[in-house]
């Protein structure tokens, strides 16, 4: 990444447990050396409160507000419901 400095392999500041590589030409967000995230257009097919996570492979899991949990487009019903 090059701004006012350049940074090689800069460190993530991510939630534990999740892990991830941005892909090459992302804009980021640095602070003092660490990349505190990378600049994306919004998910047009998510709701308010949904998560999508997903690779540049096409793998993806949703989370969606209905407790539905949709893995490569194989949704799985919440519990009890």
């Amino acid at each position: 990444m090059q701004g006012e400095s350049l940074f090689k392999e800069p460190e993530q500041l991510l939630p534990y447990g999740l892990m991830s590589v941005a892909e090459a030409g992302k804009q980021a967000v640095m602070l003092d050396g660490y990349c505190a995230g990378v600049a994306g257009a919004p998910d047009s097919g998510l709701q308010a409160g949904e998560t999508r996570l997903y690779s540049a492979g096409g793998a993806e899991i949703c989370l969606l507000n209905d407790g539905r949990v949709v893995i490569n487009g194989q949704a799985f019903e919440p519990k009890g419901g």
